[in-house]
C-alpha cells in the first residue's frame, strides 16, 4: 500500500494522493515528474512554488518548512473534481493539524492523545504509522490526516458506520417548475444533527475512545458539508419525490 524512498512517502491505495515525509527544496524538485504526472490528467503543466504561506516566509512558520510544503504538495495533488475523497479529507486533517501547531500547540497535544484512544488507533493506525519511519511530529501530522478520512474507511464497519451523517438533502426546487412538482424536507439523521451530536459528545463525561470517535466525526463532517452535493437535493419533473435527484447522484 505504501512505496517509500529515501524520506519521500507516495500512497498508493485509492486515496491516490502524495504525502511528504521530511520535504525540502531538493525532494520538491526531484518530485516533479509526480506532480506532473497529476497535472497532466488536468491538461495542465505545473510546477510547485510557494515562497510563502499568507506572508510568512516558509522558514520563520512555526508549523515547519517541511510540514508546510507537505501541506502544499497534498493541495496541488488532489484535483479539484476529487476535492471531497479521501485524500481531501486528508488535506482537511493537514490544516487543522498547521493550524493548532501555530496558534495552540497545548491543544495540539491533548488532542493528539485524545485520538490515541480511539478503538482503530492500535489496530490500524499505530501500524500504518510505524511503517513510514516519521519522527515523532510528522507522525501526529499524519495521524491527523488519517482521523479526518476514517468516516469513508469504515464504511463497511456496522459498528461505527453512519451513512446518512454525511450529507443533508435540503430540497431545491428551481424556477419555473410546475406545482405538481413538491419537495420534502430532509430526514432528522444527517449531517447537521450528526455535527451537533458528537460536538456534544466531547462536551460531556465520556470514555476517552468515544470522544476520539467523536473527534473523527468532527474532523469528517466539516469537510462534507462544505461538499455541494452533500447539502442540496433538486426536485423537478425529473426528479420527483420521494427522493429528488438524492443529492446530485441521479444528475
Amino acid at each position: 500500500m505504501f512505496a517509500e524512498t529515501g524520506r519521500h512517502v507516495r500512497l498508493s491505495d485509492p486515496i491516490t494522493t502524495i504525502f511528504h515525509a521530511n520535504v525540502t527544496t531538493a525532494a520538491v524538485s526531484s518530485d516533479q515528474e509526480t506532480s506532473h504526472r497529476h497535472d497532466h490528467q488536468r491538461g495542465t503543466s505545473m510546477h510547485l512554488k510557494c515562497p510563502s504561506c499568507r506572508g510568512i516566509p516558509r522558514k520563520d512558520h512555526p508549523v515547519g518548512r517541511s510540514l508546510l510544503v507537505g501541506i502544499v504538495v497534498l493541495l496541488v495533488a488532489v484535483s479539484s473534481a476529487l476535492a471531497w475523497n479521501k485524500a481531501g479529507h486528508m488535506v482537511s486533517g493537514a490544516i487543522a493539524y498547521a493550524d493548532l501547531k501555530q496558534n495552540n500547540p497545548e491543544t495540539l497535544a491533548h488532542v493528539v492523545a485524545l485520538l490515541k484512544t480511539h478503538p482503530h488507533f492500535g489496530t490500524k493506525w499505530a501500524p500504518r504509522l510505524a511503517q513510514l519511519h516519521l519522527t515523532p511530529e510528522e507522525q501526529d501530522l499524519y495521524l491527523f490526516m488519517l482521523t479526518a478520512r476514517w468516516p469513508d474507511d469504515i464504511r463497511q464497519d456496522p459498528t461505527f458506520h453512519h451513512g446518512a451523517w454525511h450529507y443533508i438533502n435540503l430540497p431545491y426546487k428551481p424556477e419555473g417548475q410546475p406545482a405538481s412538482v413538491q419537495t420534502v424536507d430532509p430526514p432528522p439523521d444527517n449531517i447537521l444533527q450528526a455535527y451537533q451530536t458528537n460536538l456534544d459528545i466531547l462536551r460531556i463525561t465520556a470514555p476517552q475512545s468515544t470522544k476520539a470517535v467523536a473527534l473523527c466525526w468532527v474532523f469528517h463532517l466539516i469537510g462534507d458539508v462544505h461538499q455541494p452535493l452533500h447539502t442540496v437535493a433538486l426536485f423537478t419533473t425529473q426528479f420527483p419525490l420521494p427522493e429528488g435527484d438524492r443529492g446530485g447522484f441521479l444528475g
